[in-house]
């Protein structure tokens, strides 16, 4: 894990964060931030608790990041020991041009990685996302109804198992299909929070076997 973070940082030295002018994407405004340090970790620990590499079979051993931005999270995720493959999927294509650059540099550092890291310019809702087992999107901005399709999407197409995380909890009509987890917190040096000992980054939710597909 502290492997993955050093690496992330030197491949982000020269790539510039400043976001090109205000996008849309079907009448939905496209915001941009990126998720801190402990948001990662915080990802990390609950995909590998719910849903780890280990009991994937072969070709489903893959992260999606949904609306990747300048590919932060999957550069990382990369670097997971395990991982078959890290994708990156952003709309955007300044940011993709932004995580090209990143995964440039990580080529210089671990070419196996960089291998591994996939990014896909384009928009998450085209394309077939069955073979994900761990799925992350930042959906902070993201409005009620983009969610519902979104989730309609993969309810059709993961397999059962897959994990999702989201920054903010998902709209109830989303869940069918689904199970909310309780997040496995992380703790936090107390030297730069004093007044929080846990943390709690996201959402967890699991794919559920189709009732049609149960014994």
């Amino acid at each position: 894990m502290e492997r993955a973070k050093t690496i992330s940082a030197k491949c982000y030295e020269d790539v510039p964060w400043v976001d090109p002018p205000e996008a849309n994407y079907r009448g939905f405004h496209l915001l941009y931030a990126e998720i801190p340090e402990m948001s990662r970790d915080f990802m990390r620990l609950n995909f590998e608790r719910y849903a780890p590499l280990a009991d994937a079979p072969s070709g489903q051993k893959v992260f999606v990041d949904l609306g990747s931005g300048r590919g932060m999270v999957a550069l990382e995720m990369a670097l997971t020991p395990g991982l078959e493959r890290s994708v990156a999927i952003e709309i955007t294509t300044q940011r993709c041009d932004r995580a090209v650059i990143a995964r440039d540099n990580l080529r210089a550092i671990d070419p196996d990685a960089a291998q591994r890291l996939e990014l896909i310019e384009g928009s998450f809702m085209d394309g077939d996302l069955s073979y994900a087992r761990w799925l992350w999107c930042y959906n902070t901005a993201y409005p009620r109804a983009m969610m519902i399709e979104l989730f309609n999407k993969l309810r059709a197409e993961l397999k059962p198992g897959a994990i999702v995380m989201l920054s903010n909890s998902a709209p109830a009509p989303c869940l069918v299909g689904f199970e909310e987890l309780k997040p496995v917190t992380i703790r936090i040096p107390q030297q730069h929070y004093p007044f929080v000992s846990h943390f709690t980054g996201g959402h967890v939710y699991r794919k559920l076997v189709p009732p049609a597909q149960q014994p």
